[in-house]
């Protein structure tokens, strides 16, 4: 019956090392390359981005962190070149997270899907706009 503690030890402690699996890799924030493009020229842009978990404010093109989240993210810029327009950009499941359902099981992804680090969004988000006026 020495085997049984034995077990045990090593039950609890794959346990304790899946659980959470993608918060514990990844988080509830990611960073996101943002770039705003005329013509395929990049310009400068100053642009909020937002989603249920807060609100940002950069200039573009910036690496931002961002709260993961599942709902889309929206971008939103002003520049004299292009003028204002949104731009909404869906999250996706995070790979962490189908690794985190395989090998810790409800309780890990259970914990990444409260702290949204289940969620990711692409990590560069270029925005191309047709309707900028013409460099000089």
């Amino acid at each position: 019956m020495k085997s049984r503690p034995i077990s045990l030890a090593l039950t609890l402690a794959y346990i304790l090392l899946s659980y959470g699996c993608a918060s514990v890799l990844s988080g509830d924030e990611q960073g996101v390359l943002i770039a705003v493009t005329c013509k395929s020229r990049v310009i400068e842009n100053y642009c909020t981005a937002e989603n249920s978990k807060g609100k940002w404010f950069f200039n573009a093109p910036e690496y931002k962190m961002i709260k993961r989240d599942s709902a889309s993210l929206t971008v939103t810029c002003s520049s004299g070149s292009i003028g204002d327009y949104a731009y909404k950009v869906d999250s996706s499941l995070n790979l962490a997270a189908a690794g985190n359902a395989i090998i810790g099981g409800l309780i890990g992804a259970a914990v990444d899907l409260n702290t949204s680090s289940i969620w990711s969004y692409p990590a560069e988000i270029k925005i191309e706009s047709n309707f900028c006026r013409i460099f000089k």
